[in-house]
Order: structure tokens, then C-alpha cells, then sequence
């Protein structure tokens, strides 16, 4: 009778056993799987954030360089019209300056039409 108390006991005791081991086996899979889901998480968050970086990028590259573009178109057409604006200096130099002396020098004294002559 004891002796089948004892091995009712031991197989109890075993099967309790096997019974943990199987718990820690689940615990162990699921944070493996957990573990793996936040790393496969991770490269996928990785990869859309490269995917967005290499847009922007190229975004801006295609801005700066359009606007490199028209950074020379804007200092060509500049430059054109001071040319343009020394030239005409350089044409009309003379001429005007000599009209300003000649209305510098040419003084015609008159009296103007609403000085009234004060009489005594």
C-alpha cells in the first residue's frame, strides 16, 4: 500500500515536472517570438525610414539644382542689363552732362509772375 502511495507520489511529482518544463518551454518560445517580431518590427521601420530619407533627398537634390539654375539664369540676365546700363551711361554721358552745364551757366533772371512791385 505504501509502496503504491510512493510511486502515485513520484508520478505526480514527474508529471508536475513535465508540466513546468512545458511552461518554460512556452515562456521561452513566445518571448523568442516576441523577440523576433520586434526585430522583423524594427527593419520594417528601418526600411520605410531609408525609403523616406532616399525621397527627400532626392527631393532636394532636384530643388537645389533647379534653383542652382535659376541662380545663373537670374545673374546672367543681371549682368546683361548692367551692361546695358554702362553703355548707355557711356553713350549719354557727354550730352548730359553738357546740358546740365548749359543750364547751369545760362542764368536768364526774371522776375516771377506773382512778385508784386511794393509800393512807396
Amino acid at each position: 500500500l505504501m509502496l503504491g502511495r510512493n510511486e502515485g507520489i513520484q508520478a505526480l511529482l514527474k508529471a508536475e515536472d513535465h508540466g513546468r518544463m512545458k511552461i518554460e518551454n512556452a515562456k521561452r518560445r513566445k518571448a523568442d517570438k516576441l523577440r523576433q517580431a520586434k526585430l522583423e518590427g524594427q527593419r520594417e521601420v528601418d526600411k520605410e525610414k531609408k525609403e523616406k530619407e532616399d525621397f527627400y533627398k532626392e527631393k532636394e537634390k532636384q530643388l537645389i539644382g533647379s534653383r542652382v539654375e535659376t541662380e545663373k539664369a537670374v545673374r546672367h540676365a543681371t549682368n546683361q542689363a548692367i551692361e546695358k546700363l554702362k553703355l548707355s551711361v557711356d553713350t549719354n554721358k557727354e550730352v548730359a552732362i553738357n546740358m546740365l552745364l548749359s543750364r547751369v551757366f545760362d542764368v536768364q533772371t526774371q522776375i516771377h509772375v506773382n512778385y508784386q512791385i511794393p509800393s512807396k
